[in-house]
């Protein structure tokens, strides 16, 4: 089941594997675990069974695939997401 962090009005610090797959262009998760393994993007151990991805980190990534090379640090995803709510 695909997560739509639009649904919650801010986008957590912390997202499952399905919602980030989903934040990071609607991947499958297998396409997004690939990539994650692939760039060595290590997830957040939450629970003995739960992992999450660090916002922050899929954000550096996405910069770093297109190119922009600025932090999102001070980054308004509520405002962001407003746009298309």
């Amino acid at each position: 089941m695909k997560r739509n962090p639009q649904k919650y009005g801010f986008v957590p610090r912390v997202m499952s594997e399905d919602m980030a797959a989903y934040y990071c262009g609607n991947l499958s998760v297998g396409t997004f675990r690939t990539a994650m393994q692939r760039e060595a993007i290590e997830p957040v151990k939450l629970s003995t069974n739960r992992i999450g991805y660090m916002t922050e980190d899929l954000d550096a990534w996405l910069d770093r695939l297109s190119g922009n090379h600025s932090s999102s640090e001070g980054f308004d995803h509520a405002a962001e997401f407003a746009k298309y709510g």
